[in-house]
């Protein structure tokens, strides 16, 4: 209970802080499962805070009127009400322990938390900056002359535990600041109406510098990730504030944003009210940002129409693009904006189209001696070579293309080199802007750039959608295969912490099983059962949970181990035993379901990896066969007819 010299006192674990509850509530103690859950609800939306948790149990003991499940509804008011005479004077109500320290700081620092308590998510000093001295961004240097390094000010309210640090940078200083929530609420109801107004204006400037650092960097950054997408409310206040080519840069850095992390709907729509089907392009010579800003904003808008699977209206986008592109002299963009459009030439096999804009993106690259650019371009001019049959050509591109990736060191390389070994023997490369999303998806998800592998599943929904509702095709075969991309999409959904996406996306997956009498109907609707279990959990039982499922090594041997469950069942007994005898076997159930599902998949990549292994001659071929078939005889052995397995 007592912090470290020079640390903040900072919350109790949840069980803790849950078993405090129940030792402060009789109430609650006596209500059993209810009772149990509200002491978790309550550890949790107060972040552990030892008195806030105290008071809440004896306000939760004399709010008889007031159901387990509505009682966190207004908990803030709740606490500010409450009081108990049990504790000492200075901890009877929580405004007057906080008191205790807020009136020692001088009137000008209380103004200062005050001003941060607007903000309810985790943010970086430079808030601090821009809501005291509303400064530019450009002038965040330059505040220490001023009036003190915001840093500074900010390590004195840690000090005094009235402020966290959320997160640090690699060399162990503060890099974001954060409310426990009790602290920001009790803050929050001291600011005036008149106080509240004039920081408006610095919460938009940094939802504008914010936007600035994030945009591009996400997925680079995980911890950077997290507090921009908890900071997206700051982002549309600038929107909301901002004018003229300000404003339009914000959006595109905005709209990107929301694209990486899914919300593409957002994302569309705000771009879709900027620039609508007749919208006319502005003359450079006229107004030359303002020519940049909306050619940018093209580009974005095409991104996102091929998300939607209008694939017509953004070729018609990125030609807007580039003609702009090329009126500013922008061969950067002209590059991107042609390959772009040679992209959904390939997907619609007009391979003419496609290699005339690759060619014309190939020489730009070259001028600007962009190697990646290049190395991209030339491996899709193979592809383009490869679909119309000529292999002599795809397999001098691909060679090209891999050896910039080789001397670059990008992770493209290999990929490349399954090209070329498909060429050499193998099918025809993948052509089909859904199998080229749902690899990219997988790529992500396994580098474990969640926002993006969600990202690029929902654009392969989103372009399967589409196809169906041109072709009106109901065909079973279709009706799986989107069943097929939404399960992916689940998975990448749960990796990306969105728990609630994964189980609406995998209701639909069994709808899907249903109507098409899917063999895997049983083992979805475990899994769905296992989602929705996943989705009511603690985020303390996920971790755990995802701490016991590390994924395996690509072994050198096939071998016909099946990754047992019973580490992620011992994991999770805490949790199974809070939970009924119906909802315990469902998530029993989905967790063997899933089980099955991973130990085929485990042996897939094993089988899959050897394979590739002995195509690059690294593998015996003939003792893999034999190795296939033993452990194919092992697999079998006691499955019935059409098990999975």
């Amino acid at each position: 209970m007592f912090p470290k010299a020079d640390r903040p006192l900072t919350g109790l674990d949840v069980d803790p802080a849950a078993a405090l509850f129940l030792h402060h509530s009789a109430r609650a103690a006596d209500q059993g499962r209810d009772g149990r859950d509200l002491a978790r609800q309550v550890a949790g939306a107060t972040e552990g805070h030892p008195l806030a948790i105290a008071l809440l149990a004896g306000e939760y003991d004399r709010s008889l009127e007031i159901a387990p499940g509505d009682f966190l509804s207004h908990w803030g008011e709740e606490l500010a009400r409450a009081e108990d005479y049990g504790l000492a004077a200075h901890h009877r109500t929580f405004t007057v322990a906080f008191d205790r320290s807020y009136r020692r700081l001088p009137a000008v620092q209380q103004a200062r938390l005050r001003a941060l308590s607007v903000l309810d998510f985790p943010f970086f000093a430079e808030a601090g900056g821009f809501l005291w001295h509303s400064v530019l961004p450009d002038e965040v240097q330059t505040l220490a002359a001023q009036d003190g390094d915001p840093r500074h000010i900010l390590a004195g309210f840690v000090r005094a535990s009235l402020l966290d640090v959320d997160g640090r940078f690699n060399d162990d200083t503060p890099a974001t600041y954060r409310f426990q929530p009790a602290l920001q609420q009790i803050l929050a109801r001291r600011i005036s109406e008149g106080e509240r107004a004039a920081l408006r204006g610095g919460i938009a400037v940094y939802g504008a510098w914010l936007a600035r650092r994030g945009y591009g960097d996400i997925y680079k950054d995980p911890g950077l990730s997290r507090v921009v997408r908890l900071s997206l409310g700051a982002l549309d206040a600038a929107t909301d504030m901002l004018t003229g080519t300000d404003r339009l840069w914000h959006i595109r850095r905005v709209t990107w944003i929301k694209a990486a992390y899914g919300f593409t709907q957002e994302a569309f729509s705000l771009l879709e009210d900027l620039i609508p089907p007749d919208h006319p392009l502005p003359d450079p010579t006229q107004d030359e940002d303002l020519a940049k800003v909306e050619s940018s904003l093209h580009y974005q808008l095409a991104d996102l129409c091929v998300t939607r699977g209008d694939l017509d209206r953004a070729l018609a986008l990125y030609q807007e693009s580039l003609q702009l592109k090329e009126q500013i002299g922008d061969r950067q963009g002209r590059a991107a904006s042609l390959s772009n459009m040679a992209n959904l030439y390939m997907a619609r096999e007009d391979w003419e189209e496609a290699e005339l804009r690759l060619l014309q993106a190939l020489e730009l690259s070259r001028r600007l001696g962009e190697k990646a650019g290049i190395a991209f371009n030339i491996v899709k001019l193979g592809q383009v070579a490869q679909a119309r049959g000529d292999t002599g050509t795809a397999l001098a591109h691909y060679r090209e293309g891999l050896a910039i990736f080789e001397r670059l060191g990008m992770p493209e390389t290999q990929q490349v080199r399954q090209m070329i070994a498909n060429v050499q023997g193998g099918p025809a490369p993948v052509t089909d802007p859904l199998r080229q999303l749902s690899a990219r998806a997988r790529a992500a998800a396994q580098a474990g750039r969640a926002a993006e592998a969600v990202a690029a599943q929902e654009q392969s929904v989103a372009l399967l959608r589409n196809a169906g509702a041109q072709t009106g095709d109901p065909s079973r075969q279709a009706l799986v295969r989107l069943s097929v991309l939404l399960y992916n999409l689940a998975g990448y959904y749960q990796q990306a912490g969105r728990f609630d996406d994964a189980v609406t996306a995998l209701e639909e997956v069994v709808t899907l099983d249903e109507c098409t009498g899917h063999e895997d109907l049983d083992s979805d609707r475990a899994a769905l059962a296992q989602a929705r279990a996943l989705a009511e959990m603690s985020p303390e039982a996920r971790a755990i949970m995802a701490g016991q499922r590390q994924p395996a090594d690509a072994p050198t041997e096939i071998s016909p181990q099946r990754p047992p469950a019973a580490a992620l069942q011992a994991a999770l007994a805490a949790q199974l035993a809070q939970l009924s005898p119906v909802e315990r076997a469902q998530f029993e159930a989905a967790a063997q379901a899933t089980a099955r599902r991973d130990q085929i998949t485990f042996l897939a990549d094993q089988s899959r990896d050897a394979a590739r292994a002995a195509l690059r001659g690294e593998v015996d071929r003939a003792a893999l066969i034999a190795n296939l078939e033993r452990v194919a005889a092992q697999a079998a052995e006691g499955e019935a007819p059409g098990s999975p397995w």
